[in-house]
């Protein structure tokens, strides 16, 4: 929240003049509890504003995420507010976080943070002001995935469920006859987490795709 003091304003009976004012606010990332996240490059998801105010004059405010970029470009935007009579007054946006490069660490000083500017404008309507009034601002992060990240991340179950491959064989035979002598069957698995990962083979069995019928593989 940005009180009066912070947007230099002050308690009056009317107020028509303009106030511009930049301020910076660090913000602390709900994670879950041991996971210290110092950068991600997001793949998908929405960082979702809003704004409130129970000023009665017009307010346009620039809200930038500098350690948010987007092609080396800080993502930012604009929220205005016109009055029209009634307050609360809100407004809303969202930035796509697609392809976002986000860093927490407030340059290499602590984790799950990162700083917002707010490049405020009020331009008075001839309304009073009261002397309580504040611009209030929420963050939520909503739909995130992420091509990579960087921290710590504590032991956590990821619930990873079951899932099955489907190896097709002869595809375009119409009939015929073979015989396998002491087959083997070769995995390979690549791992590119900075921790260890097991992987079970539950079940193994051929499909006659014609039929239906399944054979097991001991």
């Amino acid at each position: 929240a940005l009180s009066l003091a912070e947007l230099s304003l002050t308690a009056a009976p009317a107020f028509s003049g303009t106030v511009s004012v930049n301020e910076t606010e660090n913000v602390v990332f709900a994670a879950n509890a041991g996971v210290e996240l110092h950068q991600v490059n997001f793949k998908d998801g929405m960082l979702n504003l809003n704004v409130s105010t129970e000023l009665k004059h017009d307010i346009s405010v620039v809200v930038t995420f500098p350690e948010f970029t987007l092609n080396n470009t800080p993502v930012s935007r604009t929220l205005n507010l016109t009055y029209t009579g009634s307050t609360p007054q809100t407004a809303s946006a969202s930035i796509d976080l697609t392809d976002v490069l986000a860093d927490f660490t407030l340059g290499n000083t602590t984790v799950n943070s990162f700083p917002v500017t707010f490049q405020t404008t009020i331009t008075g309507t001839g309304e009073n002001v009261v002397g309580t009034e504040s611009i209030n601002f929420a963050y939520n992060f909503s739909a995130m995935e992420f091509e990579n990240a960087i921290g710590y991340f504590g032991q956590q179950n990821l619930g990873i469920s079951n899932d099955t491959i489907l190896l097709r064989l002869f595809e375009s035979t119409t009939d015929g006859y073979f015989e396998l002598t002491n087959p083997t069957v070769r995995f390979i698995v690549e791992n590119s987490f900075g921790f260890p990962v097991r992987i079970n083979f539950a079940e193994m069995k051929t499909i006659n795709t014609i039929t239906g019928q399944e054979f097991p593989l001991t």
